[in-house]
């Protein structure tokens, strides 16, 4: 039987160094790190691949800091009430689809919050998961997610990404018993972290998936 992986690994760097805490047993993942079972090992979700260690955390990546005068300074902000001078590690500064940054004169600052951004107490309802962008001026799902049945979710694996050998279809697994050819609507297939997808005869993909599965 011929299979391959396709989803490659998320590194969890840590200050450019090797990994963040991983291969450790699925009950003590740190912080917001999901258990991959067939990886074996914690990570971060593709929608935040980014492991901060100063907050302890997968985050998604900071917003670049734009170059400005000698007398401006950068400011992150999600609302007029919450920002701060730009810190690649604040929550603020984060690319996340509803955080603003921008340069000004310290004097024109609180100006420009009112003219970038709403009032953290004036944002509109969004639906589900949804949350108001001002970059944007409507709901957004946070970067890398998408809408669906109304919902935030993760994206499919990319079914072109792999090219399976003759006799031998596509499947999408969440568990050993948790599985499906290749659907991109259903569950099984979310890129979410927790899923693999495998090319594999079919009558044999129970007993590769019971030997490859560390749940």
């Amino acid at each position: 039987m011929y299979f391959t992986r396709i989803l490659p690994l998320v590194a969890m760097a840590i200050a450019g160094a090797a990994a963040a805490p991983n291969f450790q047993p699925r009950n003590t993942c740190p912080s917001n790190t999901c258990w991959n079972p067939w990886e074996n090992q914690c990570k971060c979700r593709p929608n935040e691949e980014e492991w901060d260690a100063h907050l302890y955390k997968c985050s998604h990546p900071k917003m670049e800091k734009p170059p400005c005068p000698l007398n401006h300074k950068v400011y992150c902000a999600k609302s007029q009430e919450e920002w701060c001078e730009y810190d690649e590690h604040n929550e603020y500064c984060k690319d996340n689809g509803h955080h603003v940054i921008f340069q000004c004169e310290e004097k024109d600052r609180d100006h420009e919050l009112k003219k970038r951004c709403r009032s953290k107490n004036n944002k509109p309802h969004c639906p589900g998961e949804q949350k108001w962008s001002d970059q944007e001026q409507k709901c957004t799902c946070s970067n890398g997610m998408i809408w669906k049945d109304n919902h935030c979710k993760h994206p499919p694996h990319k079914k072109e990404e792999k090219e399976c050998k003759e006799k031998e279809k596509l499947y999408c697994c969440r568990t050993k018993d948790d599985y499906c050819e290749y659907d991109e609507d259903r569950d099984e297939c979310q890129d979410d972290g927790e899923t693999e997808l495998y090319c594999c005869e079919p009558d044999k993909v129970e007993g590769f998936l019971h030997s490859n599965y560390h749940g």
